[in-house]
């Protein structure tokens, strides 16, 4: 078991599948994550599995051909069997901070969209991740995440500027 601050049911960031059981009580993990170290020894994880949560720290780790072979201090071949099939994940704050001032898209959810004249067009309820950028929800309007939209995103303020250009709202 893993010895963290953050309950079980706040580790919400997909990262690997454990595949199966290797060598009696370690298991094999496909990752999704191309993080370095993340699945190093020491690393934090909890494997989910319908509706029970487990959190492990990594005590063995070995990259064999795009998994992990990993010992999460298991002591039987049928502990590790009842993990396979189970979803691995992190908690959010162990994600690595992107670059420029860039945020992950749940770090948009609650966020108020205004325009430059600080007309509010809601709160970001979800964003939807397309092919070629994404895009901010609210009740009232969806926004592309362009520059032709977003002049600023201000983190500790909870707020995106954009420029209420022609089509921003519907036809009333």
């Amino acid at each position: 078991m893993a010895d963290t601050n953050y309950p079980p049911e706040t580790w919400d960031v997909l990262v690997g599948r454990v595949k199966d059981r290797w060598d009696r009580a370690l298991v094999r993990i496909v990752p999704f994550s191309d993080v370095p170290k993340r699945f190093g020894k020491g690393a934090q994880i909890c494997l989910v599995k319908g509706d029970n949560r487990e959190l492990f720290t990594i005590e063995f780790s070995n990259y064999k051909a795009g998994y992990f072979v990993c010992g999460l201090g298991l002591t039987s071949s049928e502990q590790a069997d009842a993990l396979i099939g189970s979803e691995v994940f992190v908690h959010r704050s162990m994600r690595p901070a992107l670059p420029n001032g860039q945020l992950y898209p749940d770090e948009y959810i609650g966020m108020q969209i205004e325009t430059e004249g600080g007309e509010s067009l809601g709160e970001i309820e979800e964003v939807l991740e397309t092919p070629r950028h994404e895009v901010f929800v609210t009740p009232q309007v969806m926004v592309p995440d362009v520059a032709e939209f977003v002049v600023s995103v201000n983190k500790e303020a909870g707020k995106v500027i954009v420029r209420d250009v022609a089509g921003l709202r519907p036809i009333e």
